[in-house]
């Protein structure tokens, strides 16, 4: 089951009965639409939505004003019922004030997962009309002093958050805050669990279907195979194999310590490791751990991290910040192992020679990476890698070649990777059919085998969890579309290329490895 939304059925004359509408135009720039909106928005709409160049409003009763004109049924009728769908999605916060958060400036339900004196964490919900699929994406408010100009002004009402006219309300947004990231699901029915997407999702489900009985609808549903799942002893092996890999190929390290800071514990788990250490004032030849200051506290060209690099220097930087915290992590050597792995890979691009993925394609296979409006690639040829190449094969498909999307070319088979919104889920109402306290990770539930391993079906695939079930999932599934722009699928090649645990270090890749290569290769963040 995915995130994507399946219309089944709706009664569009009973959506249309629930409020008046009212249309005006979008407006010609963004100060027209601004003013526009707000001619509607005086008047309390139940939702506003912009639809084919015209801004339309719901409401409760029936307004006059100049330039607003009433929308008839006929005209209301030729709405898709994705697009009545996503009306009852922003009609919900005015449906349901008390459980959800509407923002009556670009109506758009939210749902508060926490509230502090002076800030609140939220979950916008958004219906995504081109891939069809609910979106939940975090937001954070911080409360500011008065400034009667800033928008948005928000109030808490009790779990609502809403629109505000009061100054001491005033609330600055952030569409994305590392700190406040929200888990999206917990194996556990306890308080934790309240406060993850998949119980949200949960709650708005069941919302809908309460308020709007007129529209039926289900979730996208098909079967997904799995791929590649390890069991934790399998786990074990692979990540063992690849520890003496890399332990392997790194006998001796350089230190270049350029800001004399303290790192007994480093040299402790290089002893530990069999791995010799040197200390010096400079690059040298072969594997450099450098400690440099962070990166503002050096003039512009002052930054000594690349200081004496050459093709046969393999450098990998911390932060003196970075060992601060380091010092704190009770698990120091899971962060260890991974800037020895971050040094081997660095090997592997300067050398173009690859040594730690398990799977390496027989054949030719060319990938070609799209960032920044810029295509940059690499060449696979068993355990070989070239940089040097053409990026005119990739450029030919520019128009559907977006940013973030891969293409992999094999022989005359040419296949395009995209990201998409949607996620797996299970259906978010099985939540309510656990008792309290109940560990739901066992097999009986169903649920936990819903996110093991690779899952794939004919044209996508998505990356979940290996080894045993973790008591939270940080992260969704995220579902990757594989388009055939020529010739066959690449599948079992893409899939192939997943089963690698040193990209994400001790799990599993969501993008074919070569992907690495490009990123470290060309420098990219």
């Amino acid at each position: 089951m995915t995130t994507e939304i399946v219309i089944k059925n709706i009664d569009k004359e009973k959506f249309f009965s629930r409020y008046f509408f009212y249309v005006t135009s979008g407006g010609k720039n963004k100060n027209e639409s601004i003013k526009q909106t707000k001619k509607l928005r005086k008047h309390n709409p139940v939702f506003l939505i912009r639809k084919k160049g015209n801004l339309i409003g719901a409401f409760k009763n029936e307004i006059k004003d100049e330039g607003i004109k009433k929308l008839s049924f006929v005209e209301f009728d030729e709405f898709s019922g994705y697009d009545i769908f996503d009306m009852a999605l922003r009609a919900l916060s005015y449906e349901k004030y008390k459980e959800f958060g509407a923002d009556f400036y670009v109506t758009k339900l939210y749902y508060v997962l926490e509230s502090k004196k002076n800030f609140i964490k939220a979950l916008e919900f958004k219906f995504n009309n081109q891939e069809r699929c609910l979106e939940m994406n975090v937001k954070s408010f911080f409360k500011i002093k008065s400034a009667p100009n800033v928008f948005p002004k928000y109030e808490l009402l009790g779990k609502s958050l809403v629109y505000s006219e009061k100054d001491e309300n005033v609330y600055i947004s952030k569409s994305f805050d590392k700190k406040n990231k929200v888990d999206f699901l917990v194996f556990k029915k306890d308080s934790k669990l309240k406060k993850t997407k998949m119980y949200a999702l949960k709650e708005v489900v069941k919302s809908i279907k309460e308020c709007f009985e007129e529209i039926e609808w289900e979730f996208k549903d098909f079967e997904m195979k799995t791929y590649f799942y390890a069991s934790n002893k399998k786990k074990k092996n692979i990540t063992s194999e690849m520890k003496k890999a890399i332990l392997g190929e790194i006998e001796k390290i350089n230190i270049v310590n350029y800001c004399s800071c303290e790192i007994g514990f480093l040299e402790e788990f290089l002893k530990e490791n069999g791995i010799k250490y040197e200390y010096s004032d400079s690059i040298k030849e072969g594997y450099n751990l450098t400690i440099t200051k962070n990166k503002e506290e050096y003039d512009e060209g002052e930054d000594p991290y690349h200081k004496g690099e050459s093709e046969n220097t393999y450098i990998q930087n911390i932060m003196e910040s970075s060992l601060k915290d380091l010092k704190k992590e009770k698990n120091k050597n899971a962060t260890f192992e991974n800037l020895l792995k971050e040094l081997v890979v660095k090997k592997e691009v300067k050398t173009k020679k690859i040594i730690l993925p398990e799977h390496i394609p027989d054949e030719k296979i060319v990938f070609f990476l799209k960032e920044k409006d810029k295509i940059y690639g690499v060449e696979v040829e068993k355990d070989r890698l070239n940089f040097d190449i053409n990026v005119s094969a990739a450029e030919k498909y520019n128009g559907i070649f977006k940013n973030g999307d891969m293409i992999l070319i094999k022989g005359k088979n040419v296949n395009l990777i995209k990201d998409t919104k949607k996620y797996v889920i299970f259906n978010p109402l099985r939540l309510d059919e656990i008792e309290e306290g109940v560990d739901f990770r066992r097999k009986e539930y169903g649920i936990k085998q819903v996110f093991e391993g690779i899952k794939y079906w004919k044209n996508g695939y998505a990356v979940g969890y290996v080894d045993n079930a973790p008591q939270r999932l940080g992260y969704g599934m995220k579902i990757r579309n594989v388009i055939t722009l020529d010739g066959e699928i690449l599948m079992e090649d893409i899939l192939n290329m997943l089963q690698e645990f040193f990209v994400k270090y001790k799990n599993l890749t969501v993008y074919p490895y070569p992907k690495k290569y490009i990123r470290e290769y060309y420098g990219l963040s």
